[in-house]
C-alpha cells in the first residue's frame, strides 16, 4: 500500500480527518496533506507530498526554504493556470485497479 492516499475534500471521510487532525476553520482551496497527524495546505503540502515521492523530487522539496509567502503566491498562479498550461481532460479517469485503495473515500479491494 502506497504512502500517499487521496481524496474528495468534500467527502465525509476526509472532512471527519481533517477534523481529527485539530482543523476546525475553512479549508482553503487546494492541495491538504495530513501527515502524521499534523495538517498542510498549498505549498507546504506539495512540497511535502514531493519529498514523500522521493529521488528527484525530494530534492525540489527543498524549495521549503524559500519564504511562505513567496511559495504561497507561485503556488496561486500555477493552481489559477493549470489547466491552461497542462491542458484539461473532458472526463475523469478510472484508477487502475491497484490504484483504487489509494482513495480513501472508495473501499479497499
Amino acid at each position: 500500500m502506497g504512502i500517499i492516499h487521496f481524496g474528495a475534500l468534500q467527502s465525509e471521510i476526509a472532512k471527519q480527518l481533517i477534523h481529527d487532525a485539530g482543523y476546525f476553520e475553512k479549508l482553503p482551496d487546494g492541495v491538504v496533506l495530513i501527515d502524521h497527524g499534523k495538517i498542510y495546505f498549498e505549498s507546504d503540502a506539495a512540497l511535502r507530498v514531493l519529498r514523500h515521492i522521493g529521488g528527484f523530487w525530494a530534492f525540489i522539496s527543498n524549495l521549503r526554504f524559500i519564504p511562505r509567502f513567496i511559495r504561497q503566491f507561485v503556488y496561486r498562479i500555477i493552481a489559477r493556470n493549470r489547466y491552461k498550461w497542462f491542458g484539461k481532460d473532458d472526463t475523469c479517469s478510472i484508477p487502475e485497479p491497484g490504484w483504487k485503495s489509494r482513495f480513501i473515500d472508495q473501499p479497499a479491494i
